[in-house]
């Protein structure tokens, strides 16, 4: 999380939404992300704090309801992005019962259901099996593909292998990977 705090202050963000007590303002890119950019869906965060209420689907639902969507359209995409990262059959099952990973999942489903132009992630495939490291993956580089930026924070190596760059923090230095 060390890289991403480089961007955002992480401590204000919780499950993908901004503390709304600090007066609407990040300091991530200098004070240009603003609330708005959150409640539009603009900036997504995935973090390893997943903040789960309700069934799952009410949870992906939620950044979509927000940003005033109707409840058949939030329902439609979050059941998609539920689908995306595998976990379209769980759709209402209750936080508490899903695995450390399956809620990882869920964090992830949340932060793309909006269609972010930017998703800061946080060891996104960290507590999770290879296949689902992969479908996590996958969906990723599908946003990456139409135009959307993924910053990762990662240590798993198939993930820094399919990044388009790679930068290290080294001794509180970012450096290109060579």
């Amino acid at each position: 999380m060390q890289i991403l705090n480089l961007l955002t202050d992480a401590n204000k963000i919780h499950g993908n939404r901004p503390n709304p007590s600090d007066g609407g303002q990040h300091a991530a890119f200098g004070g240009a992300v603003q609330f708005g950019n959150y409640q539009s869906g603009q900036v997504q965060c995935i973090v390893e704090s997943f903040d789960l209420r309700q069934c799952i689907l009410a949870n992906v639902m939620l950044p979509l309801l927000v940003t005033g969507a109707s409840h058949r359209e939030a329902a439609s995409r979050a059941r998609a992005a539920l689908d995306k990262v595998g976990l379209a059959e769980r759709a209402e099952a209750q936080p508490l019962s899903l695995s450390g990973g399956e809620q990882q999942r869920v964090s992830i489903a949340r932060a793309i259901v909006n269609r972010p132009q930017l998703i800061l992630a946080d060891e996104p495939t960290a507590n999770l099996d290879r296949a689902s490291a992969n479908r996590v993956l996958d969906a990723l580089r599908a946003f990456h593909s139409v135009g959307v930026t993924c910053i990762i924070s990662s240590h798993d190596e198939q993930m820094l292998d399919a990044a388009a760059r790679v930068i290290h923090l080294n001794q509180g230095q970012l450096e290109d990977a060579a």
